[in-house]
């Protein structure tokens, strides 16, 4: 018995490769490997044509690194501040 008529004719490429990709930028920043993050979110500009959630995922992924940054950034000179 052939399980064609259940199966779809076109399995869901267009979403599974930026999901994959978005998972692994996500996996990297949260072990503080921000560069290979950022790395990874830069490899989606190339695909031509994304999901709104994907696309979704990006920005998020992206604005997260740079809160990341940002805090990293001004937390460094407070805590010298107020340890004296």
């Amino acid at each position: 018995m052939s399980l064609s008529c259940c199966l779809p004719a076109q399995p869901q490429v267009a979403h599974d490769g930026p999901w994959t990709t978005l998972a692994a930028a996500r996996h990297a920043r949260k072990l503080s490997l921000e560069p290979v993050a950022l790395h990874t979110l830069a490899k989606l500009y190339a695909v031509p044509a994304m999901e709104l959630a994907d696309a979704f995922g990006l920005v998020r992924e992206q604005v997260a690194l740079c809160h990341a940054q940002v805090s990293v950034m001004w937390f460094t000179p407070r805590c010298v501040i107020n340890c004296r």
